[in-house]
């Protein structure tokens, strides 16, 4: 999910770009983890890293669980 500029309802954050993705594992345990920068941030490396990380954090919730 992606709040960009003008799409953040708090107007302190409309310079601000906010990305968000989910994780979890097959026993229900879940979380976000996200990204907040300027609106002209590099998308295609932030995007392709949040989505790392979010696969990461699902492989490890499921280890421990």
């Amino acid at each position: 999910q992606a709040v960009i500029g003008e799409e953040n309802k708090s107007d302190d954050m409309q310079g601000c770009t906010i990305l968000v993705s989910s994780y979890g594992s097959p026993s229900g345990i879940s979380g976000l983890v996200g990204v907040i920068g300027p609106t002209r941030m590099e998308y295609r490396k932030s995007v392709g890293s949040l989505q790392l990380l979010s696969t990461l954090m699902g492989e490890l919730v499921e280890d421990l669980s």
